[in-house]
């Protein structure tokens, strides 16, 4: 598979080497493209999470770039961090408190979906929306790891203050974000993994970034395309990520994780070495209460009696695999989902042939899946998935394996 996909990182390092001989990447002189005077919030002089959503909302109205100023209240609800209380039938001691992270240049709408699953199993949760995200892909220049680190940590204290038993759940490097919480922090009871970014896909290329971030603000450059989340790229973000990434794994080789964890991803991602991430999941995360579910075959064989192959070829539905960004969305999510307002055929990135990208965007026909995965003509051209079709029978999973715990 990285034979096929491995096209994304060698786009990014030629705009770096060509970036580099010729200028810098420069962004276009609007807002959305230039840091705001956004005010942080406090994460290490509080835990009390109202707090918090009244502050982050206030720098959103103040701060963000519209993607339709005449619906800044629907944006405001979408990107804002969250809190799903759990039914009044729950008793206190039955409340499990439950944090979710989401990914690089998403906003707290990413894990949305997900939050409701939970609420209706008396889970209190608690979505943030990580420094950097929901106002302006800009507002990530300069961004520091550390400044992700002390939101998660605060996010789980104002959990400790209000639930019995804590578990994190992140999403790409929400996952990173959350493994590092639980490895830091022994009160955690448990850690749910969705395509989590311990290793992105070619990693050596994304490494170029620590050196490239002094030259350039940005790796890549796009319209604002989409209300809920980020299409361009700062150079930080990318290093940033990287630099945590093998912080995690640093921490791991020191001593491995015991405490479980359910760790959920697509053979074909886009994003992150799904063969990497499962050989970190057979070595370093060792409790045998640990689960992985793999969206389709993977390259080497999986003995690890805790690692289950989902099949993810549904040719009924006109699905040949699953992509990274499909991962936490429900079939009737209004923007990624069967119906939803947003379609993605690869040309912002530049992954897939400009023409085929066009007809891709035009047809209604189109097979679904992670774009750059398949040359096999008959399935091109391929529109990239948003949606998990068994996103049920995931959520299902997830709440088993947090009540079980």
């Amino acid at each position: 598979m990285k034979l096929i996909i491995k096209h994304h990182w060698i786009l990014i390092l030629y705009t770096i080497c060509i970036s580099a001989i010729v200028g810098c990447l420069s962004a276009p002189q609007e807002p959305y493209y230039q840091v705001s005077p956004d005010r942080p919030f406090d994460f290490r002089q509080s835990d009390n999470f109202s707090d918090y959503i009244q502050h982050v909302r206030q720098e959103l109205k103040q701060h963000r770039v519209f993607f339709d100023p005449s619906y800044q209240t629907s944006e405001l609800d979408w990107v804002a961090p969250f809190e799903y209380l759990p039914a009044d039938t729950c008793s206190d001691s039955e409340v499990k408190g439950v944090l979710l992270i989401h990914g690089l240049l998403d906003t707290a709408y990413a894990l949305q979906d997900i939050g409701r699953a939970l609420q209706n199993h008396c889970f209190l949760v608690r979505g943030i929306l990580l420094p950097g995200h929901g106002t302006r892909p800009a507002d990530l220049i300069g961004i520091e790891r550390q400044q992700w680190i002390d939101s998660v940590a605060f996010g789980i204290r104002s959990l400790k203050k209000d639930a019995n038993d804590i578990y994190v759940l992140g999403y790409s490097l929400g996952g990173t974000l959350a493994l590092n919480a639980a490895l830091n922090d022994p009160d955690i009871k448990g850690v749910i993994l969705i395509a989590p970014a311990l290793e992105v896909a070619y990693s050596w290329l994304a490494s170029q970034s620590l050196w490239y971030r002094y030259f350039s603000n940005w790796v890549d450059v796009d319209p604002h395309l989409i209300p809920v989340r980020y299409q361009s790229m700062p150079t930080d973000a990318i290093a940033q990520t990287y630099l945590l990434s093998r912080q995690v794994q640093s921490k791991l080789g020191q001593s491995p994780f015991s405490r479980p964890v359910f760790l959920l991803l697509s053979a074909t991602d886009l994003v992150i070495d799904a063969e990497d991430v499962l050989e970190i999941f057979t070595k370093s995360l060792t409790s045998s209460q640990n689960r992985t579910w793999v969206y389709g075959q993977t390259e080497t064989s999986l003995e690890d009696p805790r690692i289950q192959v989902i099949e993810a070829f549904l040719p009924d539905q006109k699905i040949l695999n699953y992509s990274h960004i499909a991962m936490p969305y429900a079939p009737d999510n209004p923007v990624f989902g069967k119906a939803g307002s947003h379609k993605e055929c690869g040309l912002h990135i530049g992954l897939v042939p400009q023409e085929e990208a066009k007809l891709c965007m035009k047809r209604e026909t189109n097979w679904k899946g992670e774009v750059g995965s398949t040359e096999e003509t008959q399935y091109l051209p391929i529109q990239r998935l948003t949606y998990n079709p068994q996103f049920r029978e995931m959520t299902k999973a997830i709440q088993n394996f947090l009540q079980q715990q």
